[in-house]
């Protein structure tokens, strides 16, 4: 208990040292800013975006298909060609019965014209456009799942490393402890109070301490990596503020998770597709104008024309093109529908997962804390028992031993519970961080 409380104020005292000394030392990373890092900096945070950029700009090229299209356009034509002459010297206006039809004069046209064409009934093209909309809905509730999970990848990340935090602490503990305790040892082995065998095995406890402490720095090295890979980057990220506590969720708190919505979407816009196709079969009417004007520089002439009129386009044979195109449509259906059914399993399963595994942390967490209590009195007692010679080194070294587990076992279950809470809020929809 002593060793653990120094360690505290040596670390506290060589934090206000260095930050007397006017270090530039960078502010601990809260857990909200590397949310927000991760959300602004990760790979998979840029793919959901460019994936609803895509959808959404499908979905306007599936609104301007119904839309009237307007063009212009303008050419300078030089040709002594009778029948492209013949015309020209009429719609400019110059012919005359003199001119020979068979061999005109040469004759230059500028025109300039616009044409538009207005679709009236494109039933494929409805359908495309409600398979459109679908599939930005789709891509939105995508970017949303993407973004909860970066979340709870970023605050289970941020979790271990005050987790690996207190391991390196316990293991800090203990090894100083094995230390006090092995001097004492070697002490009374030159006076002859302890034998060369219990000298042997309390050198053998250090050593095992030592290990201990090179594999918490090692821990916290590797859960400094994770969270700098949870914010896009690289390297190790070990300076982290307090953890925000954060709510369990309730049964009356339960949102929808996003990729249900997104496979919902999904499956909507499979079911506009089979449509789409299958409108292949149907005729497609549309209304069409246009305006020309043409002036020619070697006759001295020009005109005005205009025409409107209605077309109907209706394939009646396509080599079963479409009919191939309806059972594709169809197949992607049932695929979208089958992962519909899946996404709803795994989310009932999930929940259900994380029901259990929170109910289960949250005993660990209370029987952790008895046992740390325990160890707590029992490294008490022994150390007075010690300081009176009534127990031996050994005695003191393992009741130092068992605390230090103790305080891994808390810290491991209260890093699980959060991590488990962060887990049923993400499970049911809710934001992790409230």
């Amino acid at each position: 208990m002593s060793s653990f409380r120094s360690l505290t104020l040596i670390l506290l005292a060589g934090t206000a040292g260095s930050a007397m000394a006017g270090d530039a030392v960078p502010p601990p990373l809260t857990l909200a800013a590397a949310v927000e890092a991760s959300q602004r900096e990760h790979p998979n945070a840029d793919l959901a975006l460019a994936r609803l950029t895509e959808a959404q700009a499908k979905l306007r090229q599936a609104n301007a298909a119904l839309l009237p299209r307007l063009s212009l356009g303008s050419s300078y034509t030089v040709t002594n060609q009778p029948a492209m002459a013949f015309m020209g010297l009429i719609n400019h206006g110059a012919y005359s019965p003199s001119i020979n039809a068979n061999e005109p004069p040469t004759i230059d046209n500028l025109n300039i014209g616009a044409t538009i064409q207005v679709p009236l009934y494109t039933p494929g093209t409805w359908s495309g456009r409600v398979a459109a909309q679908h599939g930005a809905a789709a891509a939105r509730s995508t970017q949303d799942a993407a973004r909860n999970a970066l979340t709870l990848t970023t605050v289970q990340a941020f979790i271990s490393v005050h987790q690996a935090k207190a391991h390196v602490l316990a293991a800090t503990a203990t090894l100083r402890a094995s230390e006090v305790n092995l001097a004492t040892a070697r002490t009374r082995h030159q006076t002859g109070n302890l034998s060369k065998a219990d000298l042997l095995g309390l050198e053998a406890m250090q050593a095992g301490a030592r290990s201990q402490m090179a594999a918490a720095n090692g821990g916290l090295d590797l859960a400094g990596q994770a969270l700098a890979a949870a914010l896009g980057r690289e390297g190790s990220i070990i300076a982290v503020d307090a953890m925000p506590e954060v709510p369990a969720p309730t049964a009356e708190s339960m949102g929808e998770r996003p990729e249900l919505m997104a496979a919902r979407a999904q499956a909507s816009a499979a079911e506009a597709g089979v449509d789409q196709a299958r409108a292949q079969h149907l005729p497609r009417l549309g209304a069409f104008g246009g305006y020309g004007y043409d002036r020619g520089f070697r006759q001295e002439g020009e005109g005005q024309s205009w025409h409107v009129g209605l077309g109907v386009e209706w394939t009646l044979f396509s080599g079963g093109g479409i009919e191939a195109g309806v059972a594709a449509a169809e197949a992607r259906r049932r695929s979208a529908q089958a992962e519909l059914r899946q996404a709803t399993l795994q989310v009932r399963q999930g929940r259900t997962a994380a029901r259990t595994r929170y109910a289960t942390i949250t005993e660990q967490l209370a029987a952790a804390t008895a046992q740390h209590a325990a160890a707590d009195e029992a490294e008490r007692l022994q150390a007075e028992r010690f300081t009176a010679g009534a127990a031996t080194a050994s005695d003191l070294t393992a009741a130092e031993a068992v605390l230090a587990q103790a305080r891994a076992a808390v810290a491991d279950a209260q890093a699980g519970l959060r991590m488990t809470i962060a887990e049923l809020r993400w499970q049911f929809g809710l934001p992790i961080l409230p």
